[in-house]
């Protein structure tokens, strides 16, 4: 029996009507306490419709919150309905990149001097913002993140500019042995216009309450629950904007495809098409 082929691009989500927002939660540190707000809603572009994530980010703590840190905002969205036999997942585990189709509007930021402290490894580092909406961050994760944002700044500054994009984080929760457990990517645009990120599964990093993990657990995409961006730390408007979401392989077979052809080959003794198929799961970073 031949084996099922398997589609390019398997979209989870697009959002090109009012019902389609439906399956997006937003949060902020306003459920508990702060002063940040986000709004949900569609854009008036007809050629791109899309999700429209904005608000404004306020580090300031009031003095009737019980957190001590504050300065987040987040979309998610929500889990797949739960069948007879249980909850239900999105299966990836035959994809290897994920496709985000967005563009950011928020107004850049000023770069000012920079403070005290903070290594320029930092500002690599993922934030803990995009996780359930529970909960502000730790002081501890958002001292990490002043330590990258400060890092940032030094290097725009080495380079003699004066502003700077706001940083979001796209996230993955999956099942795993900790609740609190989140795969994060830093999304990097470099200007106003649509921007189509294909970033692969493995170059999520897996974090917990906001600091990355030494012991890196390979993503279970067998499992995935939610898919979320986040904001933390960047005080003043912003404004992103969501197209779409999808799974997808690149041209030629997929990683799950690959290592079938390989194993294959190494029980047939074929150790020049097991090595040229290394070769080429390395040029594309998989390997």
């Amino acid at each position: 029996m031949a084996p099922t082929e398997v589609p390019r691009r398997l979209p989870l989500y697009s959002f090109a009507t009012p019902e389609s927002l439906q399956s997006l939660l937003v949060g902020t540190d306003k459920d508990m306490g702060g002063l940040s707000e986000a709004t949900l809603e569609l854009n008036k572009d007809p050629e791109t419709p899309a999700a429209v994530f904005r608000g404004t980010l306020s580090t300031t703590v009031p003095d009737d919150c019980k957190y001590i840190a504050s300065g987040y905002a987040g979309i998610k969205t929500r889990r797949l309905p739960r069948t007879l036999f249980g909850q239900t997942y999105h299966k990836l585990d035959q994809y290897s990149y994920l496709e985000l189709v967005a563009r950011d509007l928020s107004p850049e930021l000023s770069v000012s001097a920079p403070s005290a402290g903070g290594d320029a490894a930092a500002a690599a580092q993922p934030s803990e913002a995009g996780k359930e909406f529970e909960e502000p961050p730790s002081q501890q994760a958002l001292d990490q993140e002043v330590a990258a944002a400060d890092a940032a700044k030094q290097q725009d500054a080495s380079r003699g500019g004066g502003k700077q994009r706001r940083q979001f984080f796209l996230n993955i929760k999956a099942t795993t042995y900790a609740e609190l457990d989140l795969y994060q990517y830093p999304l990097r645009f470099e200007n106003n216009d649509w921007h189509t990120f294909q970033i692969p599964f493995r170059h999520f990093i897996l974090t917990h309450k906001g600091f990355v993990l030494d012991n890196q657990r390979d993503l279970p995409l067998d499992s995935v629950e939610s898919f979320s961006i986040s904001i933390v730390r960047q005080d003043g408007p912003f404004h992103l904007e969501i197209a779409s979401l999808a799974a997808t392989n690149p041209p030629g077979l997929s990683d799950v495809e690959l290592s079938g052809e390989m194993l294959m080959a190494a029980q047939s003794g074929d150790q020049e098409k097991v090595e040229k198929i290394k070769n080429h799961l390395r040029k594309v970073d998989l390997f």
